[in-house]
């Protein structure tokens, strides 16, 4: 499976979210945006039009607790073998 290096879907973002065990406003804080901000994009198929400001900052969070995006073959999130699930 290969990383995709583009905008993560609103999915994506929930579901990487899901796997390491954080709320959107821990996440928001952790990246430094708002809670509305990740609410917004979790809600769509696509990232809002701001989300270029954050995305990278966002995708290297998750990357930091073990989080793999991948689209080989379908699109989706997974914890690699160092990766652990750390509660809020």
């Amino acid at each position: 499976m290969r990383n995709r290096s583009n905008i993560r879907t609103g999915a994506q973002i929930r579901a990487a979210r899901a796997l390491v065990g954080l709320t959107q406003a821990a996440r928001a804080e952790e990246v430094g945006t708002t809670a509305r901000t990740i609410r917004a994009w979790e809600s769509r198929h696509r990232p809002p039009s701001d989300a270029p400001i954050f995305a990278g900052k966002v995708e290297e969070a998750f990357r930091r607790r073990g989080v793999m995006f991948v689209s080989d073959p379908a699109i989706g999130v997974q914890l690699s073998e160092t990766g652990s699930f750390r509660a809020p």
